[in-house]
C-alpha cells in the first residue's frame, strides 16, 4: 500500500475542465483586472476623504475580492491510496463431471462431455489471461486432481453414480488462503447423492469466499432411434352422421430407412391403415384420414406406429360426437330471386334446420358508410344477433349492401367457430369485394378491374362467352344446360347426383388451403388454364366458410322428377358438413398428446368470448374429477392453466362455458422416468443458474463472465484509491471574507459614504 497526499488547484468549478496552465492565466487575470477596478473606482468619490481613509477602503475591497478568487481557485487536498489487487492471485478450479451419464452418445455419436469440454476449450485461453493458473479435478463419487483438460478427459468413466454437491464440497476445501479466485463445473447437473445437500454446498461456497460457475453439458436427449406422434390435429366436438380429416404429424430418427405401419382404430376396430417408408435422418411428416361419426358420446381413438426395427408407439385422442337436433340458420337475401323459396322449403323437411331470415333489397350504399345513411337499413350482423346462429347464408348480397363493420362481424363469427355459406351469382357485383373483410373469409379470390381500366383479353373473352351462354338461357327459360363436377373433397354420399345450373361467377383462383369442392365440366379459368372453381370451402380460425360460383340451384330442381330428391340430399349433405364443428364451445389450443407423471404441463384453452372465463376439468384413470385454475394469458379470449398430472394413465381434459358447451381431449400420462445417472430429461440449466447465483457465479455459455477481471497480464494490478478534500470550503475563511465586507460597509456608513 501506497500513501500519497498533494494539493490541487481548480478541483471544481467551471476551470476544472481547463488545463492548469489556461485557469492559471485566467485567473491571473481576472484578479488583476478586479484589483484595477478596485482601485480605479476609489480614486474619486462623492465625499472628500482623507488619504489614510481611501487606502483603507480599497484595501478591504481588496481583501474581499481575493478571498472571493480563493473560493474560485477551489484549492484541494488529494490523498492517493494504492492498494494491490490480491485477486489475481488466486488460481481458477476446474471440475470436470466423469459420471456414466456424461459418456451416453446421442443420435449425432456426441456426448455431453464432447459438448462441455470443447466449449470449454474455447474459454480456456482467455482465463488464463485472467488467473495466474488453472487446477483441473475429475469427479463421479470421488474427486481426484488432474495435470490438465486432457487428462481429466482420458480414461473411463467413474462409478455409475454422481456425487455432484458432495465434490463441490470437497473442491472448496482444497481451495487456498483467501478462497479460489473461481470455480467452474462442467457438469449435466444430475446428482445421484441421497438427499443432495444443496443448502449444504452454497454455505460452504460463501465461507470459503469462492463463486461457482456451472457450464452445462448439452446434447440431444434422444441417444438412439425414435418414432413417435408430435401432434394431432382433429374437431374436439363434431356432428353425428358427418365426417372430418384426422390429421397428424408423426416424427421419426433412424440411422436407416425403415418401414412404419400406421394403424388407426377407432373403440378397439381398425378404421384405417398403412405403411410408410421414412428414410434415415431425421424425418417428420403428415398422415391423415377421413373419419365416420357414426355414433353419439365420446369416442376414444388410438394411432399405432409399429416400424420394422422394433420400435412401437401408441398415441389416443378422443373426439365428443353430438346428436346435434338443431342447425340453426340466418338466410340473408341480396335481390330478387326463387333462391329462398327454394331453400326454405327444401330444409322444412328436415326437423334438424331452424332458418330465420332478412331480406335487404333496398337501394345500393357505398361500403364505407357503415350504417351511418339514413337509408341504411337496421344491420342484422351484430356480435348479438349471430352469437343465436350456427350458419349465416349469403344469396345474392352485392359489395355495397355490406357495411365493413358488418363484414368484420362476419369474420369474427366464422373465426369464433361459426359457418358462412355465400352464394355470388352475378359476375357483374361480386368483384367488389375484392380486397374487403369479407374476401378474407371465403376460400376464393375475386377479379377486380377499376372501371377506367380495360379488360384483359382473356377475362373480355370470357365474359363475351358467359354473356352469349346467359342470352340463351334467357331464351329457353331458365333450363340448366350445364353441370357442375364434384370432387372428392365434396361430402357427398356415394351416388350423389351432380348439380346443373344456368349461369356462374369466376373466381381469380383458389386460396391456399382451401378445398375445391366442385369444377365447371367445361370451362376452364382463363387466367390458371384450370377447370372453373364452382364450390370451395376452407377452415378459418375454428370455423368453415363455403362459396358457391352459381345461384341456390332451383333451376336444376325444375329440371328434375317431382318425385327425385337429389338436391334435397345435396343441400342436407352439404349443410351438415359445414357444421360438423360446433361453434361456441371452448376449444383446446394445440393441446399436448401426451405427459409425464409428476412433470406440470400447460394446457391453453381459446374460448369463444373473451369476457367470460371457462371452467378446465380433469378426469382421472379412477374416474375421479378435479377442477384447474384458469388464469389469463395475455391474449383476447386465451387461457391457460399449469396441471400436474399424479397418475399414470389416460385422462380426459374438459372444458366447458357458462353455456354448457364443452370440449373434451385425452391426455396419455406414462410413469416418470427412472432418476438418476441415465435420467434421460435435458439438465436442468435453471436450477445450475439459481445455484450459481446464490454463490455469486453465473451459468457459463460461450464466453468467459463480466464478473471475472479483465486483464491482460498474470501481474498484479494496482487499485487506486483517491480521497479529495476541499480546502477552501473552510469556516474562518468565509469568516474573513464576511468580515472584510462588514468593515468597509460600517466605513462607508460612519464616513458619510452610504
Amino acid at each position: 500500500m501506497r500513501h500519497e497526499e498533494t494539493v490541487i488547484w481548480f478541483g471544481t468549478g467551471p476551470m476544472s475542465a481547463l488545463p492548469a496552465s489556461l485557469a492559471w492565466w485566467l485567473w491571473g487575470l481576472t484578479a488583476l483586472l478586479g484589483i484595477a477596478l478596485i482601485v480605479y473606482s476609489h480614486q474619486r468619490t462623492l465625499v472628500a476623504l482623507a488619504p489614510s481613509r481611501r487606502v483603507l477602503l480599497t484595501l478591504l475591497r481588496t481583501l474581499f475580492w481575493l478571498a472571493l478568487m480563493i473560493f474560485m481557485a477551489a484549492p484541494t487536498r488529494l490523498e492517493r491510496i494504492t492498494t494491490a489487487d490480491s485477486h489475481e492471485k488466486r488460481a481458477l478450479a476446474v471440475l470436470v463431471d466423469r459420471s456414466p451419464s456424461m459418456g451416453v452418445p446421442d443420435q449425432r455419436k456426441k456426448t455431453r462431455l464432447d459438448d462441455a469440454a470443447a466449449r470449454w476449450r474455447s474459454l480456456e485461453k482467455d482465463s488464463l489471461k485472467i488467473f495466474p493458473k488453472i487446477e483441473y479435478f475429475r469427479f463421479s463419487t470421488t474427486v481426484s486432481p488432474e495435470r490438465s483438460l486432457d487428462a481429466s478427459l482420458a480414461g473411463e468413466s467413474g462409478p455409475a453414480n454422481t456425487y455432484l454437491y458432495q465434490s463441490l464440497g470437497e473442491v472448496l476445501a482444497k481451495a487456498p488462503p483467501g478462497g479460489w479466485g473461481a470455480i467452474v463445473c462442467l457438469t449435466d447437473g444430475f446428482d445421484t447423492q441421497s438427499p443432495p445437500n444443496e443448502t449444504d454446498f452454497v454455505n460452504k461456497a460463501i465461507s470459503a469466499n469462492s463463486s461457482v460457475y456451472f457450464l452445462p453439458a448439452r446434447n440431444l436427449t434422444v441417444t438412439r432411434g425414435t418414432l413417435g406422434v408430435r401432434e394431432i390435429d382433429i374437431p374436439h366436438n363434431v356432428v353425428k352422421k358427418t365426417s372430418f380429416t384426422w390429421r397428424s404429424v408423426i416424427q421419426s430418427f433412424s440411422d436407416r430407412a425403415r418401414g412404419v405401419t400406421v394403424t388407426l382404430r377407432k373403440n378397439g376396430i381398425v378404421i384405417a391403415q398403412e405403411k410408410l417408408t421414412l428414410g434415415p435422418g431425421s424425418r417428420t411428416i403428415n398422415w391423415g384420414t377421413e373419419v365416420k361419426a357414426d355414433e353419439i358420446g365420446r369416442i376414444p381413438f388410438e394411432m399405432t406406429l409399429e416400424g420394422d426395427d422394433g420400435t412401437k408407439t401408441v398415441a389416443r385422442a378422443t373426439v365428443l360426437v353430438t346428436d346435434n337436433q338443431s342447425v340453426r340458420i340466418f338466410y340473408y337475401q341480396g335481390a330478387m330471386g326463387w333462391g329462398y323459396r327454394f331453400l326454405a322449403g327444401i330444409l322444412r323437411e328436415d326437423p334438424k334446420f331452424r332458418m330465420t331470415s332478412a331480406f335487404h333489397l333496398a337501394k345500393k350504399l357505398s361500403p364505407e358508410a357503415n350504417g351511418t345513411s339514413p337509408e341504411a337499413p337496421r344491420s342484422n350482423f351484430t356480435d348479438d344477433e349471430l352469437e343465436k346462429v350456427d350458419v349465416v347464408i349469403l344469396d345474392g348480397v352485392s359489395s355495397a349492401q355490406l357495411t365493413v363493420m358488418e363484414q368484420q362481424t362476419l369474420e369474427k363469427f366464422v373465426r369464433n367457430g361459426g359457418s358462412l355459406l355465400f352464394m355470388a351469382a352475378d359476375p357483374g357485383d361480386n368483384g367488389g369485394f375484392a380486397g374487403t373483410p369479407l374476401e378474407k373469409i371465403l376460400p376464393v379470390s375475386f377479379y377486380y378491374t377499376p372501371p377506367d381500366q380495360p379488360l384483359s383479353k382473356k377475362t373480355a373473352q370470357w365474359r363475351k362467352t358467359f354473356s352469349s351462354i346467359s342470352g340463351r338461357n334467357g331464351e329457353d327459360g331458365g333450363i340448366p344446360n350445364e353441370r357442375m363436377r364434384l370432387t372428392d373433397a365434396f361430402p357427398s354420399k356415394a351416388g350423389t347426383a351432380s348439380p346443373e345450373f344456368v349461369n356462374y361467377q369466376l373466381f381469380r383462383d383458389r386460396k391456399p388451403g382451401a378445398e375445391v369442392l366442385a369444377v365447371h365440366s367445361k370451362d376452364n379459368n382463363p387466367d390458371t388454364g384450370k377447370p372453373a372453381i364452382l364450390m370451395a370451402a376452407q377452415q378459418y380460425g375454428s370455423g368453415q366458410s363455403c362459396v358457391i360460383g352459381t345461384d341456390s340451384l332451383w333451376h336444376w330442381k325444375l329440371s328434375q322428377p317431382s318425385q327425385s330428391g337429389e338436391v334435397k340430399i345435396f343441400w342436407q349433405d352439404l349443410l351438415n358438413w359445414l357444421v360438423r364443428t360446433r361453434r361456441n364451445a371452448p376449444v383446446f389450443d394445440h393441446p399436448p398428446i401426451g405427459a409425464v407423471q409428476g412433470i406440470p404441463v400447460t394446457i391453453r384453452i381459446k374460448g369463444v368470448n373473451a369476457e367470460s372465463v371457462p371452467s378446465l376439468s380433469v378426469q382421472g384413470p379412477d374416474q375421479k374429477t378435479k377442477s384447474c385454475a384458469l388464469k389469463n394469458a395475455g391474449a383476447e379470449g386465451v387461457w391457460e392453466a399449469e396441471w400436474t398430472p399424479d397418475q399414470e394413465g389416460d385422462w380426459i381434459l374438459i372444458a366447458q362455458d357458462e353455456k354448457g358447451l364443452r370440449s373434451e381431449h385425452l391426455l396419455s400420462v406414462d410413469k416418470q422416468p427412472a432418476t438418476g445417472e441415465f435420467n434421460p430429461l435435458p439438465p436442468d440449466e435453471e436450477k445450475m443458474r439459481k445455484l450459481a447465483e446464490m454463490t455469486g457465479g453465473e451459468l457459463i455459455d460461450n464466453r468467459i463472465p463480466l464478473t471475472w477481471s479483465r486483464s491482460n497480464t498474470r501481474e498484479n494490478e494496482a487499485s487506486v484509491t483517491e480521497i479529495r478534500q476541499p480546502l477552501w470550503h473552510r469556516g474562518w475563511l468565509l469568516a474573513a471574507c464576511l468580515c472584510c465586507y462588514a468593515a468597509e460597509l460600517l466605513a462607508r456608513r460612519r464616513w458619510k459614504m452610504l
